[in-house]
């Protein structure tokens, strides 16, 4: 273990911090066809910058109407999805069906929208599927809906061979092995009820609640329908060398426990998929010696819930997305004996995996739907962002 920076800096690494002068990337995006899948258990929007083809493909899809036909000199291109590559987002704007129980517009609301887009997800509809070179069907905003006629919408198929067969749903389109599926209910050991109410099920494959995405299939996911992850958000007050709280702009200021892989530029909530039946993502589990596994479960039974619902994420597909759910664990006081016992069994069991408390504010080097939660959990305790 080793500390770095002064007495206004207090971060606790495990494993190499960064080495000098490097800068973290950090625009939104997805990988471009080619580059290496950050996999399931990856923040979302994990991704590379652009790729030459992707920036090419853009731009003719701009000079394109929606269906993808040349526009008549003079005239101007129909509204298509957004290849920006900005921040992934929680959770959209209100969407035009009721809003049902896990739904929370408040966390997108320091976000101002810039147009009718902004009402659906955008990062479910870009136009490159990570890690793999399928292209998705170009859905315009007003046709995302399920409820509003697409007659020409035909997106591909496509389900990401995995090496984990044996936990995952079967790969094609065919109606025998996916019949066996139970949707909207507890399905042997998967959940595949939405924190946002029952949704559709139409050819024996769930739709997406949020609407299309051009893109059929689970795509690089575990399972058809709603993939469950957990975020656990684990803060505690940054403190100077005489013990006392740091203050900025009269609010407290909170430090919150990161993570970062070897292959990633950013750092990140230790959370993510879990395993069949097990409470603790997959992620925490490589950061935390398993002795404290079972006080940990504890401690997240504890504590708050601050964000149940859909996340827009480059992943999704019409079949397919993420839902999360987002816990804060605080600890008050620097000498809670539960603070210093998760401080003595953190561990990184992945050769250059670092760990460390990072400081809370809105230049934090994290990926941006995770600043999104911290956000809500800095508001939560009244604390500085």
């Amino acid at each position: 273990m080793c500390l770095s920076g002064g007495p206004d800096d207090q971060s606790v690494a495990l494993g190499c911090e960064e080495p000098a002068g490097q800068r973290l990337w950090l625009g939104g995006g997805r990988p471009h066809p080619g580059a290496e899948d950050p996999g399931e258990d990856a923040p979302f929007g994990a991704s590379v910058r652009p790729s030459l083809r992707e920036v090419e493909a853009a731009q003719k899809f701009r000079r394109e109407d929606h269906r993808g036909w040349p526009c008549p000199t003079g005239q101007t291109p129909g509204p298509g999805p957004s290849f920006a590559h900005g921040s992934a987002r929680l959770f959209p704007f209100p969407v035009p069906q009721k809003v049902s129980e896990g739904q929370d517009p408040e966390l997108d609301r320091g976000q101002k929208a810039e147009d009718p887009g902004d009402a659906y997800h955008v990062n479910a509809r870009h136009l490159f599927y990570p890690g793999s070179s399928v292209l998705r069907f170009p859905v315009p905003n007003e046709k995302v809906p399920w409820e509003v006629e697409f007659l020409i919408y035909d997106p591909p198929f496509h389900t990401a061979d995995r090496r984990d067969k044996d936990s995952v749903d079967p790969m094609g389109d065919a109606l025998e092995p996916l019949s066996r599926i139970s949707y909207n209910a507890v399905d042997g050991h998967l959940d595949r009820r939405s924190s946002h109410g029952t949704y559709a099920v139409r050819d024996g494959l769930p739709l997406n609640p949020m609407g299309r995405t051009g893109l059929r299939g689970r795509g690089g996911l575990s399972c058809f329908g709603p993939n469950h992850t957990l975020q656990p958000v684990i803060t505690r007050w940054k403190r100077n060398q005489d013990g006392a709280i740091c203050r900025k702009s009269i609010k407290k200021m909170l430090e919150v426990l990161a993570v970062r892989s070897p292959l990633s530029e950013h750092w990140a909530l230790p959370g993510g998929s879990r395993e069949p039946g097990e409470t603790l993502p997959r992620k925490l589990k490589q950061v935390l010696r398993r002795e404290f596994w079972p006080s940990f479960e504890n401690l997240l039974a504890q504590g708050t819930e601050v964000y149940k619902g859909y996340v827009d994420d480059p992943r999704n597909t019409d079949n397919a997305w993420i839902e999360t759910v987002a816990v804060s664990i605080h600890f008050p006081d620097q000498s809670d004996v539960e603070l210093k016992r998760l401080n003595s069994h953190l561990h990184s069991c992945d050769t250059g995996m670092s760990i460390r408390w990072q400081v809370v504010d809105r230049r934090i080097p994290l990926y941006a739907n995770h600043k999104t939660i911290l956000q809500k959990v800095a508001a939560l305790f009244g604390a500085y962002y």
